[in-house]
């Protein structure tokens, strides 16, 4: 997974396609180790966050899903 911004407003998230996978879920947290949520579900490999802050870290994880089953997070 990649994440890089260009600018304060947004974090631009891409990841490499799994194969079967139906679709993506993405999951945020301010903390590397805990807290994260789901922010989107998509069958692209990749997303613009957009519900950013300057000067705040976040973390993200992407999560794999075939027939409806999730596989395990990225690292």
């Amino acid at each position: 997974m990649v994440a890089t911004s260009d600018n304060n407003s947004q974090i631009n998230i891409s990841w490499n396609a799994v194969g079967g996978a139906t679709s993506y879920n993405v999951y945020k947290s301010q903390n590397p180790d805990t807290g994260y949520e789901k922010i989107r579900t998509t069958t692209e490999t990749f997303y613009q966050d957009k519900d950013v802050q300057p000067g705040i870290r976040y973390y993200y994880k992407i999560i794999a899903v075939q027939s409806g089953v999730e596989s395990a997070f990225s690292d």
